[in-house]
């Protein structure tokens, strides 16, 4: 590539990367919660997608049915990931401008 300068590629790597480095903290603090029907499981996650919160209403518990629990777990479960998830792309979208760099920093 004529004309660039490989000290000003490697200056704006290392901002993208700090500014990466940046998100992620903050995905740490943000919390999204998966549910599962209607809100009687929930389980909250941080935008890195780990759980911090399961949530279960004594309504979701019936004993002779534990398997009724366990579905709705996860749904719950996967309904939070996802949103988890969104939450990380999108955030290190504005960062990247959508190059989907994935693990390279």
């Amino acid at each position: 590539m004529k004309g660039m300068d490989p000290r000003q590629m490697l200056a704006q790597a290392r901002k993208m990367k700090d500014e990466m480095d940046r998100v992620q903290n903050e995905l740490k603090e943000r919390m999204v919660e998966g549910k599962a029907a209607d809100g009687l499981v929930r389980i909250t996650f941080d935008g890195t997608q780990n759980p911090h919160a399961v949530r279960v209403a004594a309504a979701a518990i019936d004993p002779s049915d534990p398997s009724m629990l366990e579905d709705l777990l996860l749904v719950a479960l996967k309904d939070g990931l996802a949103k988890s998830k969104k939450l990380s792309e999108d955030a290190m979208a504005k960062v990247t401008g959508g190059a989907g760099l994935g693990g390279m920093f």
